[in-house]
C-alpha cells in the first residue's frame, strides 16, 4: 500500500502494488474493497466521492473526476521533485516540493503558479483554509 485516503467514515480509497499496480475503493468503512483502476500513487487526496487528485513518481500530478477509474495528468515538474500536494475542493489545489517550488491552481489544475518560497526543499505541506 503506498497511499490511503477516505473522505467519510465509509467511502475510503487505497493505491500501491509494485509488479501489480492497483486503485481499490470501500464504502463500507473498509470492510470490502473493490477494485477500481490499475493506477499507484504515492499520494492521493479525493475531495468528494468522484473527484480526486494523485502524485505519482514524485514529478507527475493526475486528476479524477470519474471516481478513480480513469486519471489525467494535470502538471508535471521536471528537474524538480514534488513532494506532496494538498487539495482543498475541485479547484483549489497546492503542490510543493524542492527548489523553492510551491505551485497553486486555482482551477483544479488546468493552470498553475509558481509561488516560490523562501527556503529550498519542502517535504510537507498543510493548510488551515485554501487561502
Amino acid at each position: 500500500m503506498m497511499a490511503l485516503d477516505f473522505i467519510n467514515a465509509d467511502t475510503g480509497f487505497v493505491t500501491g502494488g509494485y509488479s501489480s499496480v492497483y486503485m481499490h475503493k470501500t464504502i463500507d468503512g473498509g470492510l470490502t474493497w473493490n477494485k477500481i483502476a490499475s493506477e499507484s500513487f504515492s499520494n492521493i487526496k479525493f475531495v468528494n466521492d468522484s473527484s480526486g487528485y494523485g502524485l505519482r513518481v514524485n514529478y507527475r500530478f493526475f486528476r479524477t473526476n470519474a471516481v478513480g477509474s480513469s486519471w489525467t495528468m494535470v502538471f508535471e515538474s521536471y528537474g524538480h521533485d514534488l513532494n506532496t500536494f494538498t487539495a482543498w475542493d475541485n479547484n483549489t489545489v497546492y503542490l510543493i516540493g524542492d527548489n523553492r517550488n510551491c505551485y497553486k491552481s486555482n482551477d483544479g489544475g488546468t493552470t498553475w503558479e509558481n509561488m516560490e518560497l523562501e527556503y529550498d526543499d519542502y517535504e510537507y505541506i498543510k493548510f488551515r483554509n485554501k487561502n
